[in-house]
């Protein structure tokens, strides 16, 4: 099932999903959504609708100050803050530099691939509360940051795996992204990178850092690999995922 909200492109239901034994995520379990600021009263009731339990917001403290997320929500869902990103400041650094010094389009591409290879070490830490409330039945669930495609895609592709999904149909909802143009010039997070850098974007930049690719995603899953052989001892190592936990995350998610 998927619900559609006029205030945000990036919102919706991985419900229908199939796995590769003939399941399906069940409808009304779990979302995915960007920061959530422009929402109009019909959005907000079909919010109020889905019964929320949890709200993960992938986003740093800044973000979360900036653009409150859901805050009219009651009965409040349980906020999990997870800082996922909060580790890639030493990789990216260098990027940010060049950046920072004006228009260069392969700094903008190197840091979205550095960010990605270096996201699977810098969310372990925080990952695991994450599965354990999905394993612990804490749905509906919602997991958001602020454009909804970086951070919120690397989640839910793991999610996805855990689940048994076909590679296929993880980048197929991976890619569908935040469901912007990345050419569009007001974009989520536009302003805390102009911020961050000093000085606007250039066009061709903006592409770079807007887009959703599949080889950016490869670059999370190939660091997997090279550092755990394959996703599920990834989330096996850094969440406690083991079989018979996955099994109770299906149970929790699955038709």
């Amino acid at each position: 099932m998927s619900r559609v909200l006029k205030g945000s492109s990036a919102f919706r239901d991985l419900g229908g999903t199939p796995t590769t034994d003939g399941h399906r995520v069940a409808a009304g379990r779990l979302f995915r959504a960007d920061a959530l600021t422009s929402l109009d009263a019909d959005d907000r009731r079909a919010i109020d609708a889905l019964g929320l339990r949890l709200v993960c917001d992938l986003r740093g403290g800044d973000e979360r100050t900036r653009t409150p997320c859901l805050a009219w929500l009651d009965p409040a869902p349980r906020r999990m803050h997870l800082e996922v990103s909060s580790g890639l400041i030493e990789a990216t650094a260098p990027w940010l530099m060049r950046l920072r010094r004006g228009p260069d389009v392969e700094a903008a591409e190197g840091l979205m691939r550095t960010t990605y290879a270096n996201l699977p070490r810098s969310a372990a830490p925080f990952i695991g509360q994450l599965f354990d409330a999905l394993v612990e039945g804490e749905v509906p669930a919602l997991v958001h940051c602020t454009a909804g495609k970086d951070r919120t895609g690397f989640a839910i592709a793991l999610v996805l795996t855990a689940l048994g999904v076909d590679p296929h149909y993880v980048y197929e909802d991976y890619l569908a992204g935040s469901g912007r143009d990345p050419l569009e010039a007001e974009q989520p997070s536009a302003h805390m990178l102009e911020a961050l850098l000093s000085r606007p974007l250039e066009p061709d930049e903006a592409q770079r850092l807007h887009v959703v690719r599949p080889d950016y995603l490869d670059a999370a899953f190939d660091s997997i690999v090279r550092g755990w052989g394959d996703p599920l001892a990834y989330l096996e190592e850094t969440t406690g995922l083991d079989a018979r936990r996955r099994a109770l995350l299906r149970r929790q998610l699955l038709d």
